[in-house]
């Protein structure tokens, strides 16, 4: 499945002077045999995300960004017991 960034915004500090957050948008729609599987995930990166010592987000590339992003995701993805919330009952 490829897997696509789809937007990227930087959320500022409520006097602007640095970067609080940003919000990453992911997408896929599967093709072939996998068509019909779609996915869609956001993820908001935060201080907490950095991985390089005195690294801050305002000092991240988009390339840079997108690498942590996809590596938070796919933490959550690798989860095997993801809970159903469609809303459907048993």
């Amino acid at each position: 499945m490829d897997i696509k960034m789809k937007s990227i915004a930087f959320n500022l500090t409520d006097d602007e002077a640095s970067t609080s957050s940003i919000d990453l948008t992911y997408q896929s729609f599967g093709t072939g045999e996998d068509v019909g599987n779609n996915m869609n995930c956001n993820v908001r990166l935060t201080s907490k995300d950095l991985t390089e010592e005195g690294q801050t987000l305002d000092d991240l590339s988009r390339k840079q960004a997108d690498a942590i992003g996809r590596s938070v995701a796919a933490k959550w993805f690798a989860v095997v017991d993801i809970p159903v919330t469609s809303g459907a009952t048993e």
